[in-house]
């Protein structure tokens, strides 16, 4: 394990390397912590990082749910999952690398129409193919928690991909444990159960509800 104080990358630092990789911009920024396009100098190609939180780092126990959480995301091999490859450390910083992917998410797709919604028939192609990629995910027993349009993406070319199963939640979750600020999730799309344990424990249903909730946010556009 990498000794010291984790610290995220400031913006100073685009363009230089961590490690094999070469940081070139700021892809997403959250609670959960900054995600970069990067350049696999071996590889020789492109890939992003999300960084994990110093909290998280910092925290035996909040460390080690991560890296279960992780190996069991990087197991969903499936052409609408954003591919989870690794957990790496360098000078004192842990990350996730993960497969990169050009397109624009379905919460920005809705803001650049007119009424903020999308036809029916682009709905329902879109989201037949995520859930391919839920119903694989299932199956490996992995659950996202956090299905909501950002999560979703399309390619030029109309693939779809599901981003963060399982990776997001993960860190949302132990920052909320550990800092006591609500991290976990994202509460219009959640089921009972996630925002209280008298609705029974959480399974797979969670990800069924949000899914229903996105479906109905992208064809009322509310």
């Amino acid at each position: 394990m990498i000794t010291g104080s984790p610290s995220y990358i400031p913006e100073s630092l685009m363009g230089r390397t961590l490690g094999k990789y070469q940081l070139l911009e700021i892809i997403g920024r959250g609670g959960m912590g900054v995600v970069f396009k990067v350049w696999d100098t071996l590889e020789e190609r492109f890939k992003a990082i999300k960084m994990v939180p110093p909290e998280v780092a910092s925290s035996p126990l909040a460390f080690e749910d991560l890296k279960r959480e992780i190996s069991m995301a990087s197991s969903i091999i499936h052409p609408n999952v954003v591919k989870v490859l690794s957990l790496e450390a360098q000078d004192g910083q842990y990350f996730i690398v993960m497969e990169y992917i050009e397109g624009e998410s379905l919460e920005k797709r809705m803001a650049q129409t007119e009424d903020r919604r999308l036809k029916e028939e682009e709905v329902i192609r879109v989201m037949k193919k995520a859930a391919e990629g839920i119903i694989e995910a299932h199956a490996r027993q992995v659950l996202h928690r956090d299905l909501k349009p950002r999560n979703i993406m399309e390619t030029a070319s109309g693939e779809v991909k599901i981003l963060d199963f399982g990776v997001s939640h993960r860190l949302g979750r132990s920052l909320t444990e550990l800092t006591g600020k609500d991290f976990s999730g994202t509460w219009p799309y959640m089921a009972p159960e996630q925002l209280s344990n008298r609705f029974g424990r959480e399974n797979q249903q969670v990800d069924i509800w949000a899914f229903g909730v996105t479906m109905y946010h992208l064809l009322a556009g509310e």
